[in-house]
């Protein structure tokens, strides 16, 4: 199973839904295999930009248009990305700059865990992935750490759904 669809099937089992049903769009219904099988997720939709401010504020633009996800925002460039307490967060080609718009009825309560999910199934895919796999690790609360380097950066986001 690809990044995206690892994290999108581990933040749905945190907002309540079953992975195939929060990660699959236009599809069709899941075969019945017995009462513990899930189906895999079908791919969520994807955009790709060559440069964007930040594909967080594009998630937010797209939610505003009516987009409830999900929806994986990625671009090559981001000139004015921001991460935790507003610290910024920009950069040139050579990184990945990636959103995934989820939308939920939860409580932001237990929405707030979503961070803590999508920081664990990175390290999880990212060991799954390396020769060392005791080399990745989560710096809490949203970092992960490849050795000494940071690789990814996990920063929740959230707001009113245009029609409340």
């Amino acid at each position: 199973m690809n990044l995206f669809l690892k994290l999108a099937a581990a933040c749905a089992v945190v907002l309540g839904a079953s992975a195939a049903a929060a990660a699959t769009r236009g599809s069709p219904a899941p075969v019945s295999r017995g009462a513990d099988y899930v189906s895999p997720p079908a791919a969520p939709e994807r955009i790709f930009l060559d440069e964007t401010d930040s594909t967080n504020a594009e998630a937010r633009r797209q939610a505003i248009g009516g987009e409830r996800g999900p929806l994986w925002i990625a671009a090559r460039r981001q000139t004015a990305g921001k991460g935790r307490r507003g610290r910024s967060w920009e950069g040139g080609e050579g990184n990945l700059y990636c959103t995934l718009l989820l939308t939920t009825d939860k409580p932001a309560a237990e929405t707030a865990q979503l961070s803590f999910v999508a920081a664990l199934a990175t390290c999880d895919l990212a060991r799954a992935y390396l020769a060392d796999p005791k080399a990745a690790r989560v710096k809490w609360p949203n970092d992960l750490m490849i050795g000494d380097a940071k690789a990814a950066g996990i920063l929740l986001a959230s707001g009113e759904a245009p029609d409340g």
